[in-house]
């Protein structure tokens, strides 16, 4: 049997990694063409809030390589603004997050949530999401691992 019958159709993001112990990792991840019945592609949140504790990248030499979820501190990326998902947010909010090991990272927060759930509280305390997202005017975003944040203020 070909070994290619039991690949996925997966596109390639370019993304660096800001690992625990102070290592950065440049490479891609694998994103789904498409996540739900709505046929929205999968983003870089999506995979990182999923249970799996490992996430596939690959350099630029073509090796994959397997990162524990829970050791990164932070990822970057530059966001497509054509497949970005959110077209309505009642969540809004500029921030400073500050990391355990003094790195401060400054975005906007923006997402849609139940009404009543609204507030900046409600988002850094959802239970099912381990990374949260910032946004910069200029596409780059940073998914921040919540168990590494000290304090987050708004700016």
């Amino acid at each position: 049997m070909p070994e290619n019958q039991f690949r996925i159709s997966k596109r390639q993001l370019t993304v660096r990694l800001y690992l625990v112990n102070g290592e950065e990792v440049q490479g891609a991840i694998f994103l789904h063409h498409s996540r739900n019945e709505y046929g929205l592609p999968e983003e870089p949140l999506d995979l990182m809030n999923l249970r799996s504790p490992f996430i596939a990248v690959v350099d630029q030499s073509d090796t994959v390589s397997f990162y524990n979820k829970s050791m990164v501190l932070y990822l970057t990326y530059q966001e497509d603004p054509d497949l970005s998902a959110i077209t309505e947010a009642n969540l809004r909010k500029k921030v400073v997050v500050k990391l355990h090991n003094g790195i401060c990272l400054t975005g906007q927060v923006q997402v849609l949530l139940p009404q009543e759930h609204a507030r900046l509280y409600d988002y850094l305390n959802l239970h099912d999401e381990t990374f949260m997202k910032m946004a910069e005017a200029d596409g780059a975003v940073s998914l921040v691992n919540k168990a590494f944040i000290m304090v987050v203020n708004q700016a």
